[in-house]
């Protein structure tokens, strides 16, 4: 764009390759050094609990970076004119603003989507613990009725007795072999049955 507003045309690759790739390594160079300073600013200034201080700070602080770095680049290496050097700020500026709302945007999202994830994954944890506990809250109960029929059968017909001890044995063995599947076909229920 420099070039351009300044010649009215693009830049010819065949006779301006040097200040091309030379511009070309420094705004590289520049949007990597605003990158890893973004990530280090991180560890100081949390996005979700200071957004709107971590957004300033990150513009700011890049800002002067960038124009340090950039600027003082382009001078040194390009012998860029005063009001070219000027056009490149402004243009670094909006450039680092969009991109500090662009990063800022996609960290509100990620953090989004990783809260949703752990929630799921904490509704289904809970979900499972609500089902294991049930489970073990009813194993007591059918013990309890079963030694009770036991009991009162062992005093009326001692053969029934032992073909109910064997039965409960049997149903038991079952719920332990099951006890890990988290779901069992209704097929297996009534072959058991």
């Amino acid at each position: 764009y420099i070039f351009y507003s300044a010649q009215g045309r693009f830049p010819s690759l065949r006779f301006e390759a040097y200040e091309f790739v030379v511009f070309t390594l420094i705004i590289n160079l520049t949007a990597f050094i605003a990158w890893q300073f973004d990530k280090m600013l991180d560890k100081w200034i949390d996005w979700r609990t200071h957004f709107l201080l971590r957004f300033i700070s990150g513009f700011f602080l890049n800002g002067i970076l960038v124009l340090l770095f950039s600027v003082t680049a382009s001078v040194l290496l390009l012998e860029v004119r005063n009001d070219d050097v000027i056009k490149m700020g402004i243009l670094l500026i909006i450039t680092l603003f969009i991109s500090e709302i662009f990063y800022g945007l996609f960290y509100s999202y990620r953090y989004y989507a990783k809260t949703q994830v752990e929630s799921m994954r904490l509704d289904r944890l809970q979900l499972e613990l609500q089902f294991n506990s049930l489970k073990t809250q009813i194993s007591p109960h059918y013990l309890f009725n079963c030694l009770n029929t036991v009991s009162s059968l062992l005093f009326k017909d001692t053969a029934m007795a032992e073909q109910f001890i064997r039965r409960m044995a049997d149903t038991f063995r079952y719920v332990i072999d099951n006890q890990k599947e988290k779901l069992v076909t209704v097929s297996e229920e009534i072959e058991f049955v």
